[in-house]
């Protein structure tokens, strides 16, 4: 809770939530975060707990810090091949807290909200 609270400051503070891995207080704490949820989407049980996950990105967390990836090249897809594909996501992940800079589907999520 400590972390939370920590990363709720960082925020206040920059108005985001991408932590540098430099960060006295928080680089090393985010940097084993990304680790999880890497480990998490290649479907590798951790410590990331779902509650913990919600926290994170009700704060914005960013996940996957460095360059982003180009999303152009993707097809267009319609509202139902998007509702699908967050069928897929939740049972491949047991939740649907797509995180906003994931890709498509993320956007698209949270187009939806």
């Amino acid at each position: 809770e400590e972390r939370i609270e920590q990363l709720t400051s960082f925020v206040e503070e920059h108005g985001h939530c991408k932590i540098p891995l430099r960060h006295p207080q928080l680089g090393n704490f985010s940097s084993t975060i990304r680790q999880r949820y890497k480990e998490r989407e290649e479907g590798k049980k951790n410590s990331l707990s779902d509650e913990r996950m919600s926290q994170l990105v009700d704060l914005g967390f960013v996940f996957e810090a460095g360059k982003s990836p180009n999303f152009r090249s993707r097809k267009k897809m319609s509202w139902g091949e998007r509702y699908e594909e967050l069928l897929e996501f939740k049972e491949e992940h047991g939740h649907v807290i797509v995180p906003q800079n994931s890709g498509p589907l993320g956007t698209w999520v949270k187009g939806e909200l």
